[in-house]
């Protein structure tokens, strides 16, 4: 979009007053990982001097009530979309503490989006990091589990929210493609920002808090849920065939995130699991110093994901040293190009064959891929609230 010309006393009132950013963040009790560390990178690298960020979120007050884990769902929903709506009101109604920008970081919050439209003066920006829940409610992936019909008109409602947004930055030109396709209006008025890496992640390759001494340990690691689109049903079948077949020897395959859910196991994989418990480690809670050391001592991370909407495991694993199988979507093949290995994610055959690829080469002196980091994605962030500010 254009910008409007301002005169020099114009420009240095923009100057000397820092933009005031109200960044809108997940409830916590829903456990969304990435989305807080997206925040969290926001809040750690931008600079107070020139913008000032605040944060607020939906808290659970209703779901701290509920003695039954059967009603914690339907009290979060108040507490998300009842509760919530009206603290944010207040807190944009502030005329002692005005806000300049209103940055939704997950779109999947977008329902909030409508509840302030009438504050002309207000920019609105909207990080979209993939729409695969709306488009799983579409019915666009054969492979998904059918969508609820409540969940149907949840996606329903983001979906149509997405159009009270001034601007929106998408993780990747994948995720673009998909919002300026479902919501037209965002054509013009989107942009890709890359999400970035701490180029520092610490000295500490502490190894307290994992459960077992993984220095000089063969292992291959995944880190993500169990979603269907993470596709961990035929990592752990690559796994299981390789091991039966006398490949893999020592290796072991570590998780990172939630226990294997039934549908991520068949028969034949659920009984060697029970046969063979210490093939396989579960880590559903990990420090950021934890995963760094996992990164940095594992055979090779493995991500054959049949979509996504960034991918960011498979860049901080590579940003380490660690060797990367991965499936080309997301900005994965983008940022990794020959730096990764690629993967077709629907072919269990061929995820043991770029195994064993991986276990055949010496990757000591590997590519490191030129990885977006941390700061960068905070700059471009700040550049966005600073043009919006000057088109209002």
């Amino acid at each position: 979009w254009f910008m409007p010309c301002r005169s020099p006393s114009q420009e240095a009132s923009l100057m000397a007053a820092p933009i005031r950013v109200l960044l809108l963040t997940n409830y916590r009790e829903d456990h969304q990982r990435s989305m807080l560390r997206f925040a969290d990178l926001l809040l750690s690298h931008i600079p107070e001097d020139g913008t000032n960020l605040e944060e607020i979120h939906p808290k659970a007050h209703l779901r701290k009530l509920c003695p039954s884990n059967n009603w914690k769902k339907w009290a979060g929903y108040l507490d998300k979309y009842l509760l919530f709506p009206r603290t944010l009101a207040r807190r944009l109604r502030s005329k002692s503490n005005p806000i300049d920008v209103l940055h939704v970081v997950d779109h999947s919050n977008a329902m909030y989006l409508p509840k302030v439209q009438r504050l002309k003066s207000l920019a609105k920006i909207l990080t979209c990091h993939d729409l695969i829940a709306i488009r799983t409610a579409h019915n666009d992936f054969p492979e998904a589990p059918r969508t609820s019909a409540s969940g149907k008109r949840l996606q329903g409602w983001i979906h149509r929210s997405l159009t009270y947004a001034d601007a929106y930055a998408c993780d990747s030109s994948r995720t673009e493609t998909d919002l300026n396709r479902i919501t037209p209006s965002s054509k013009g008025f989107s942009e890709v920002i890359h999400l970035g890496v701490q180029s520092e992640q610490g000295d500490d390759n502490s190894i307290g808090d994992l459960p077992f001494n993984i220095l000089g340990k063969d292992f291959f690691l995944h880190v993500g849920s169990s979603a269907w689109y993470k596709n961990r049903k035929r990592l752990i079948k690559a796994f299981v065939n390789l091991k039966e077949g006398g490949n893999l020897n020592n290796h072991k395959l570590v998780l990172v995130g939630p226990l294997p859910q039934p549908e991520e196991l068949t028969e034949k994989t659920e009984r060697w699991l029970k046969d063979n418990p210490k093939e396989l480690t579960v880590l559903s809670d990990l420090s950021e110093s934890g995963l760094k050391t996992l990164y940095e001592q594992a055979n090779a991370l493995i991500f054959p994901s049949l979509i996504e909407g960034f991918g960011w495991p498979p860049l901080e694993a590579s940003s380490l040293g660690c060797a990367v199988i991965a499936s080309k979507t997301g900005a994965m093949d983008d940022i990794l190009g020959s730096a990764a290995i690629y993967v077709d994610p629907k072919s269990t055959k061929d995820i043991v064959i770029k195994i064993k690829e991986i276990l055949g080469s010496d990757r000591t002196n590997a590519l490191r891929p030129n990885i977006p980091k941390a700061r960068e994605c905070a700059q471009a962030y700040e550049s966005l609230y600073k043009r919006l500010v000057e088109s209002k």
